[in-house]
Formats: structure tokens, sequence, C-alpha cells
């Protein structure tokens, strides 16, 4: 693995665990924590890949407003393409009970390129413990010396939420 992705992923691991236990907002918020897998496609520069996506993080759900965080890692299927590593925090709406939008930004970053990225999703909670998710995230991304590239990826997976608090 990666030095930098193991590096990002410990320092995920650490954060959510922190925040999984604090209540930082001292609201009556329902608190989740969450890991996910999704696959989809990639397009870096005009190149398209198949791409899956591990993640993990935390969310706040208010009445009618999400705010969360999720790392993720990105492994793609084609070796010549960058496996990306991503933090990103979004803010949702809760349509109803079941349903949310949400928008994203974020940092993407692999051993050479890095970048901003943003997007938008929805998810679906299938059961409490279960939801299916929709992403599509946009990323400018450059190496240190050299041209940036445009980045785009459109996911669909599953949600798995434990640690689910009133």
């Amino acid at each position: 693995m990666k030095l930098k992705t193991l590096t990002t992923a410990i320092i995920a691991t650490a954060m959510l665990s922190t925040t999984a236990s604090a209540d930082f907002f001292n609201t009556k918020a329902m608190k989740a924590a969450h890991i996910s897998v999704s696959g989809g496609t990639s397009t870096l520069d005009g190149e398209s890949t198949g791409v899956m996506v591990y993640g993990f993080g935390l969310e706040y759900k208010f009445k009618t407003i999400t705010l969360g965080y999720d790392v993720s890692i990105e492994q793609v299927s084609d070796s010549e393409s960058p496996s990306f590593t991503g933090i990103e925090v979004d803010l949702g709406y809760r349509i109803n009970d079941r349903t949310e939008a949400f928008l994203l930004a974020g940092y993407d970053t692999d051993d050479v390129f890095s970048g901003v990225s943003y997007g938008l999703g929805a998810k679906y909670q299938l059961v409490d413990y279960v939801a299916v998710v929709a992403k599509y995230k946009a990323s400018s991304v450059s190496a240190a010396v050299g041209p940036s590239y445009d980045r785009n990826a459109i996911t669909a997976g599953i949600e798995f939420n434990f640690s689910t608090t009133k």
C-alpha cells in the first residue's frame, strides 16, 4: 500500500474514532458512523476506467439537514491510472425520513496528483442501517510540476451505518 494512502487512512481513522464519541454540536442530532463500498467509472484527462471506492465517515442528522465527512480510497481497474485517497465534507438536505440529497467538497491525492473536489449525490435509506448512495464527483488535480487535469467520477454503492445514536 502506498505510504501517503496509509498515512491518510490512519489519520482519518483517528478522526473518526475521536469524533464518534464526542458530541461537539451539543444538540439532539442523530449521530451515525458508516462504511461504504461503491463502484463506477472515473475519467482522468479524457481516459475512462472502472473504479471501486471504499469509504468510512461520520454523519450528524438534524431535523432536515445533515452534516458529515467521509474518507475514501479509490482503486482503479487500469494499472496505469492513479488510485486516489480523498477526504470530503458533505452537507445534505433530508427530503423525508429515508431520502437525502447532498453537496460535497473535498481534497483528493495520490503519489503524484492532488487537488480539490466537489460534487453532489443522493442517498436512500433501505432500512435503518443500510442505504444506497449515488455520487458525482469532479476534481481538478495537478502534479507538483506540470499541467492540471480534470477528473470526474460517477459511482453508486451501498452504505452500512453503525453506532447510531439518537
